[in-house]
Protein backbone atom coordinates (compact mmCIF):
# COMPACT_ATOMS: atom_id res chain seq x y z
CA UNK A 1 0.00 0.00 0.00
CA UNK A 2 2.87 2.37 1.02
CA UNK A 3 4.85 1.80 -2.29
CA UNK A 4 1.82 2.50 -4.64
CA UNK A 5 0.93 5.49 -2.15
CA UNK A 6 4.77 6.63 -3.59
CA UNK A 7 4.52 6.01 -6.54
CA UNK A 8 1.31 7.78 -7.13
CA UNK A 9 2.99 10.77 -5.85
CA UNK A 10 5.77 10.40 -7.48
CA UNK A 11 3.57 10.00 -11.06
CA UNK A 12 1.51 13.11 -9.85
CA UNK A 13 5.07 15.32 -9.33
CA UNK A 14 6.46 14.52 -12.82
CA UNK A 15 2.95 15.30 -13.90
CA UNK A 16 3.02 19.19 -12.82
CA UNK A 17 7.17 19.80 -14.06
CA UNK A 18 5.78 18.08 -17.32
CA UNK A 19 3.36 21.14 -17.43
CA UNK A 20 6.03 23.39 -16.52
CA UNK A 21 7.77 25.43 -19.71
CA UNK A 22 9.68 27.39 -17.62
CA UNK A 23 11.70 24.66 -16.63
CA UNK A 24 13.21 24.12 -20.09
CA UNK A 25 13.29 28.11 -20.63
CA UNK A 26 15.73 27.99 -18.46
CA UNK A 27 17.91 25.13 -18.77
CA UNK A 28 16.74 23.45 -15.13
CA UNK A 29 17.63 20.19 -14.54
CA UNK A 30 15.28 18.21 -12.93
CA UNK A 31 16.28 16.18 -10.18
CA UNK A 32 14.78 15.35 -6.71
CA UNK A 33 14.66 18.07 -4.80
CA UNK A 34 13.23 20.30 -7.49
CA UNK A 35 10.40 17.92 -7.89
CA UNK A 36 9.38 17.37 -3.99
CA UNK A 37 9.93 21.28 -3.51
CA UNK A 38 7.48 22.15 -6.69
CA UNK A 39 5.14 19.38 -5.69
CA UNK A 40 5.41 20.39 -1.55
CA UNK A 41 4.74 24.62 -3.32
CA UNK A 42 1.84 23.73 -5.38
CA UNK A 43 0.18 21.10 -2.78
CA UNK A 44 0.60 23.80 0.05
CA UNK A 45 -0.34 26.79 -1.67
CA UNK A 46 -3.70 25.23 -3.00
CA UNK A 47 -4.64 23.68 0.87
CA UNK A 48 -4.10 26.67 2.36
CA UNK A 49 -1.13 24.81 4.19
CA UNK A 50 2.05 26.48 5.20
CA UNK A 51 5.31 25.63 4.52
CA UNK A 52 8.86 25.65 5.87
CA UNK A 53 11.48 24.25 3.10
CA UNK A 54 15.02 24.21 4.98
CA UNK A 55 18.21 23.29 3.50
CA UNK A 56 22.03 23.34 2.60
CA UNK A 57 22.65 26.15 0.14
CA UNK A 58 22.24 25.49 -4.05
CA UNK A 59 19.05 22.70 -2.62
CA UNK A 60 16.83 24.61 -4.78
CA UNK A 61 14.72 26.32 -2.13
CA UNK A 62 14.08 29.44 -4.15
CA UNK A 63 14.63 28.24 -7.49
CA UNK A 64 11.29 26.26 -7.20
CA UNK A 65 9.64 28.91 -5.54
CA UNK A 66 10.71 30.98 -8.48
CA UNK A 67 9.56 28.57 -11.18
CA UNK A 68 5.81 28.12 -9.52
CA UNK A 69 5.65 31.94 -9.54
CA UNK A 70 6.68 31.98 -13.15
CA UNK A 71 3.94 29.62 -13.70
CA UNK A 72 1.01 29.68 -12.57
CA UNK A 73 -1.05 32.69 -13.56
CA UNK A 74 -4.40 31.71 -13.18
CA UNK A 75 -6.72 31.68 -16.12
CA UNK A 76 -3.80 32.86 -18.17
CA UNK A 77 -1.28 30.17 -17.76
CA UNK A 78 -0.21 28.45 -20.96
CA UNK A 79 -1.50 24.67 -19.21
CA UNK A 80 -4.56 24.15 -19.08
CA UNK A 81 -4.35 22.75 -15.37
CA UNK A 82 -2.71 25.60 -14.14
CA UNK A 83 -5.55 27.86 -15.74
CA UNK A 84 -7.74 26.25 -13.07
CA UNK A 85 -5.76 27.69 -10.13
CA UNK A 86 -6.41 30.71 -8.91
CA UNK A 87 -3.63 33.32 -10.30
CA UNK A 88 -0.89 33.48 -7.91
CA UNK A 89 0.88 36.87 -6.04
CA UNK A 90 3.49 36.29 -4.49
CA UNK A 91 5.03 39.60 -1.47
CA UNK A 92 8.82 38.72 -0.81
CA UNK A 93 10.15 39.75 2.84
CA UNK A 94 14.12 39.27 3.46
CA UNK A 95 15.35 38.31 6.49
CA UNK A 96 18.42 39.58 8.24
CA UNK A 97 20.30 38.66 11.19
CA UNK A 98 18.89 42.60 12.02
CA UNK A 99 15.72 41.56 11.06
CA UNK A 100 12.70 43.28 13.78
CA UNK A 101 8.81 41.76 14.45
CA UNK A 102 7.67 44.79 13.11
CA UNK A 103 8.89 44.07 9.48
CA UNK A 104 7.69 40.96 9.73
CA UNK A 105 4.06 42.31 10.73
CA UNK A 106 4.37 44.95 7.83
CA UNK A 107 5.32 41.76 5.20
CA UNK A 108 1.97 40.42 6.33
CA UNK A 109 -0.06 43.38 6.81
CA UNK A 110 0.83 44.29 2.81
CA UNK A 111 -0.05 40.55 1.84
CA UNK A 112 -3.50 41.02 3.39
CA UNK A 113 -4.28 44.44 1.70
CA UNK A 114 -3.13 42.65 -1.84
CA UNK A 115 -5.67 40.01 -0.87
CA UNK A 116 -8.55 42.52 0.30
CA UNK A 117 -7.54 44.65 -2.92
CA UNK A 118 -7.94 41.46 -5.11
CA UNK A 119 -10.73 40.29 -3.54
CA UNK A 120 -12.76 43.48 -4.04
CA UNK A 121 -12.09 43.66 -7.75
CA UNK A 122 -13.45 40.07 -7.89
CA UNK A 123 -10.36 38.59 -8.84
CA UNK A 124 -8.85 34.87 -8.02
CA UNK A 125 -5.99 34.84 -6.72
CA UNK A 126 -3.98 33.08 -4.02
CA UNK A 127 -1.88 35.80 -2.39
CA UNK A 128 1.62 33.95 -0.89
CA UNK A 129 4.65 35.64 1.41
CA UNK A 130 7.54 34.22 0.78
CA UNK A 131 9.97 34.71 3.59
CA UNK A 132 13.62 33.83 2.20
CA UNK A 133 16.62 33.39 4.54
CA UNK A 134 14.68 32.91 7.92
CA UNK A 135 17.66 31.53 9.79
CA UNK A 136 18.70 34.94 9.24
CA UNK A 137 16.27 36.27 11.09
CA UNK A 138 16.57 33.85 13.81
CA UNK A 139 19.42 34.92 14.64
CA UNK A 140 18.20 38.93 15.20
CA UNK A 141 18.82 39.59 18.79
CA UNK A 142 15.26 41.01 18.81
CA UNK A 143 13.69 38.03 18.03
CA UNK A 144 11.59 38.61 15.27
CA UNK A 145 10.22 35.23 14.74
CA UNK A 146 8.50 35.10 17.79
CA UNK A 147 5.16 36.84 15.74
CA UNK A 148 5.01 33.69 13.29
CA UNK A 149 3.17 31.91 16.43
CA UNK A 150 0.05 34.18 15.80
CA UNK A 151 0.78 34.82 11.73
CA UNK A 152 0.70 31.06 11.36
CA UNK A 153 -2.61 30.00 13.28
CA UNK A 154 -5.05 29.21 11.32
CA UNK A 155 -7.43 31.57 12.64
CA UNK A 156 -5.47 34.71 11.81
CA UNK A 157 -6.19 35.56 8.43
CA UNK A 158 -10.14 34.93 9.29
CA UNK A 159 -11.00 38.29 10.55
CA UNK A 160 -8.80 38.06 13.27
CA UNK A 161 -11.10 36.29 15.66
CA UNK A 162 -13.62 39.39 15.67
CA UNK A 163 -13.57 41.25 19.35
CA UNK A 164 -16.65 40.35 21.78
CA UNK A 165 -18.92 43.17 21.35
CA UNK A 166 -19.56 45.10 24.96
CA UNK A 167 -22.60 43.29 26.24
CA UNK A 168 -22.61 39.85 24.31
CA UNK A 169 -22.61 36.99 26.02
CA UNK A 170 -20.02 34.48 26.05
CA UNK A 171 -22.37 31.75 24.24
CA UNK A 172 -23.30 34.21 21.16
CA UNK A 173 -19.68 34.41 20.08
CA UNK A 174 -18.88 32.49 17.16
CA UNK A 175 -16.20 31.80 15.23
CA UNK A 176 -15.75 32.86 11.96
CA UNK A 177 -16.14 30.13 9.05
CA UNK A 178 -13.08 29.22 7.15
CA UNK A 179 -13.08 30.53 4.01
CA UNK A 180 -10.38 29.81 1.22
CA UNK A 181 -9.80 32.78 -0.17
CA UNK A 182 -9.37 34.60 3.00
CA UNK A 183 -5.81 32.76 3.67
CA UNK A 184 -2.77 34.19 2.85
CA UNK A 185 -0.33 31.74 2.33
CA UNK A 186 3.02 31.50 4.20
CA UNK A 187 6.47 29.73 2.57
CA UNK A 188 9.43 30.29 5.34
CA UNK A 189 12.94 29.00 3.39
CA UNK A 190 16.03 28.79 5.31
CA UNK A 191 19.77 27.39 5.05
CA UNK A 192 18.95 26.33 8.87
CA UNK A 193 16.06 25.06 10.75
CA UNK A 194 14.08 26.60 13.40
CA UNK A 195 13.06 26.06 16.58
CA UNK A 196 10.02 23.79 17.11
CA UNK A 197 7.77 26.25 18.14
CA UNK A 198 7.58 27.43 14.72
CA UNK A 199 8.14 24.28 12.81
CA UNK A 200 5.16 22.71 13.96
CA UNK A 201 3.27 25.36 12.81
CA UNK A 202 4.13 24.24 9.24
CA UNK A 203 4.44 21.82 6.73
CA UNK A 204 8.39 20.91 6.86
CA UNK A 205 10.35 19.80 3.61
CA UNK A 206 14.02 19.55 4.95
CA UNK A 207 16.58 18.42 2.22
CA UNK A 208 20.21 17.61 2.70
CA UNK A 209 23.36 17.21 0.43
CA UNK A 210 22.60 15.18 -2.22
CA UNK A 211 24.60 12.19 -1.80
CA UNK A 212 27.58 11.54 -5.32
CA UNK A 213 25.60 9.24 -7.13
CA UNK A 214 22.27 11.86 -7.27
CA UNK A 215 24.81 15.27 -7.42
CA UNK A 216 26.37 13.41 -10.83
CA UNK A 217 23.37 12.61 -12.05
CA UNK A 218 22.09 16.05 -11.70
CA UNK A 219 25.23 17.13 -13.27
CA UNK A 220 24.82 14.68 -16.23
CA UNK A 221 21.61 15.72 -16.87
CA UNK A 222 22.48 19.78 -16.63
CA UNK A 223 24.92 19.12 -19.30
CA UNK A 224 23.24 16.46 -21.54
CA UNK A 225 20.15 19.31 -21.53
CA UNK A 226 22.18 22.35 -22.72
CA UNK A 227 24.93 20.40 -24.85
CA UNK A 228 22.28 17.91 -26.68
CA UNK A 229 24.91 15.10 -25.43
CA UNK A 230 26.51 13.68 -22.50
CA UNK A 231 29.03 11.39 -23.59
CA UNK A 232 32.10 13.64 -24.57
CA UNK A 233 32.10 14.85 -20.92
CA UNK A 234 30.50 12.53 -18.69
CA UNK A 235 33.78 11.27 -16.83
CA UNK A 236 34.70 14.77 -16.72
CA UNK A 237 32.06 15.78 -14.91
CA UNK A 238 31.91 12.42 -12.45
CA UNK A 239 35.29 14.04 -11.31
CA UNK A 240 34.10 17.13 -10.84
CA UNK A 241 31.58 15.75 -8.26
CA UNK A 242 33.77 13.92 -6.45
CA UNK A 243 36.27 16.66 -6.10
CA UNK A 244 33.30 19.18 -5.18
CA UNK A 245 32.15 16.81 -2.41
CA UNK A 246 35.50 16.24 -1.06
CA UNK A 247 36.36 19.77 -1.22
CA UNK A 248 32.76 20.52 0.86
CA UNK A 249 34.32 17.71 3.21
CA UNK A 250 37.67 19.33 3.83
CA UNK A 251 36.05 22.91 5.01
CA UNK A 252 32.69 21.73 6.89
CA UNK A 253 34.28 22.16 9.85
CA UNK A 254 36.10 25.64 9.23
CA UNK A 255 34.64 28.45 10.99
CA UNK A 256 33.44 30.64 7.87
CA UNK A 257 33.91 28.31 5.39
CA UNK A 258 31.39 25.72 5.73
CA UNK A 259 28.71 26.89 3.60
CA UNK A 260 31.40 28.83 1.09
CA UNK A 261 30.56 26.34 -1.67
CA UNK A 262 26.92 25.33 -2.52
CA UNK A 263 25.69 22.87 -4.87
CA UNK A 264 24.64 26.04 -7.25
CA UNK A 265 28.82 26.33 -7.56
CA UNK A 266 29.21 23.35 -9.08
CA UNK A 267 25.82 23.52 -11.28
CA UNK A 268 27.14 27.06 -12.76
CA UNK A 269 30.84 25.25 -13.46
CA UNK A 270 28.49 22.44 -15.68
CA UNK A 271 26.63 24.92 -17.26
CA UNK A 272 29.58 26.62 -18.65
CA UNK A 273 31.32 23.64 -19.30
CA UNK A 274 28.43 23.00 -22.07
CA UNK A 275 28.75 26.35 -23.13
CA UNK A 276 30.21 27.34 -26.66
CA UNK A 277 34.01 27.43 -25.55
CA UNK A 278 33.36 23.76 -25.16
CA UNK A 279 31.54 22.37 -27.86
CA UNK A 280 34.98 21.58 -29.47
CA UNK A 281 37.46 20.46 -27.38
CA UNK A 282 38.26 20.40 -23.48
CA UNK A 283 41.95 21.43 -22.75
CA UNK A 284 43.84 22.93 -19.65
CA UNK A 285 43.02 26.06 -20.23
CA UNK A 286 39.71 26.23 -20.80
CA UNK A 287 39.47 24.04 -17.89
CA UNK A 288 41.64 26.48 -15.74
CA UNK A 289 39.09 29.46 -16.99
CA UNK A 290 36.23 27.53 -15.43
CA UNK A 291 37.77 26.57 -11.93
CA UNK A 292 38.78 30.18 -11.46
CA UNK A 293 35.56 31.72 -12.50
CA UNK A 294 33.46 29.36 -10.11
CA UNK A 295 35.71 28.22 -7.32
CA UNK A 296 38.09 31.04 -7.25
CA UNK A 297 36.28 32.55 -3.92
CA UNK A 298 39.76 32.92 -2.39
CA UNK A 299 43.09 31.92 -3.06
CA UNK A 300 43.12 29.12 -0.44
CA UNK A 301 40.18 27.53 -1.44
CA UNK A 302 41.31 27.84 -5.08
CA UNK A 303 44.54 25.70 -4.01
CA UNK A 304 42.68 23.46 -2.05
CA UNK A 305 40.16 22.76 -5.05
CA UNK A 306 42.86 22.27 -7.76
CA UNK A 307 44.80 19.73 -5.00
CA UNK A 308 41.68 17.77 -5.00
CA UNK A 309 40.95 17.73 -8.26
CA UNK A 310 44.63 16.40 -9.17
CA UNK A 311 44.87 13.70 -6.33
CA UNK A 312 45.62 10.40 -7.52
CA UNK A 313 42.26 8.73 -5.63
CA UNK A 314 40.41 11.06 -7.48
CA UNK A 315 41.63 10.31 -11.20
CA UNK A 316 41.65 6.89 -9.92
CA UNK A 317 38.02 6.38 -9.09
CA UNK A 318 36.66 7.79 -12.85
CA UNK A 319 37.20 5.40 -15.89
CA UNK A 320 38.87 6.57 -18.67
CA UNK A 321 37.04 8.11 -21.46
CA UNK A 322 37.31 7.85 -25.19
CA UNK A 323 36.91 11.46 -25.85
CA UNK A 324 38.71 13.21 -23.03
CA UNK A 325 42.68 11.48 -21.88
CA UNK A 326 41.43 12.54 -17.90
CA UNK A 327 44.93 11.60 -16.72
CA UNK A 328 46.36 13.85 -19.73
CA UNK A 329 44.52 16.44 -18.54
CA UNK A 330 45.26 17.16 -15.45
CA UNK A 331 49.03 15.41 -15.37
CA UNK A 332 50.46 18.97 -15.92
CA UNK A 333 47.68 21.34 -14.09
CA UNK A 334 49.72 21.94 -10.66
CA UNK A 335 52.48 23.67 -12.57
CA UNK A 336 50.03 25.67 -14.85
CA UNK A 337 48.32 26.99 -12.00
CA UNK A 338 51.42 28.28 -9.99
CA UNK A 339 51.68 31.15 -13.38
CA UNK A 340 48.21 31.34 -14.11
CA UNK A 341 46.61 35.00 -13.26
CA UNK A 342 42.48 35.41 -12.69
CA UNK A 343 42.94 38.79 -14.62
CA UNK A 344 44.06 36.45 -17.77
CA UNK A 345 40.28 35.53 -17.85
CA UNK A 346 38.00 38.13 -17.14
CA UNK A 347 36.15 39.72 -18.41
CA UNK A 348 34.47 36.21 -19.75
CA UNK A 349 31.49 36.77 -21.68
CA UNK A 350 31.09 32.61 -21.31
CA UNK A 351 30.55 32.65 -17.87
CA UNK A 352 27.48 35.39 -17.41
CA UNK A 353 24.10 34.03 -16.99
CA UNK A 354 21.77 36.13 -18.74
Amino acid sequence: MLKRVKRVIKQEQYDYLARMDSLKEKGIAINEAIRENIFAIITCINNDLPLFLYGSPGTGKTLSVRVVQSTIFGESSSDGFFRTLPELRIVDFQGTENTRSEEIEKAFEKANNLLIKNKQLDQKVKVVLIADEMGLAEKSPHNPLKVLHEKLDPFYNLDRRREKPEGEKEEEKKEPAIKQDDIVGFIGISNYKLDLAKMSRTLVLARGDPPQKKLESTCIKLYEMLKGTQEDCKELIKIFALAFIKLKEEFRNEEGYRNWFANRDLYYAVRALAKEEYKTKINLASLKRLIYVNFGGAGRLLNHFSEVVIARNVIQEAKASSNVNISQLFSNINDEFKDFSLSEIMPLKIFQEA
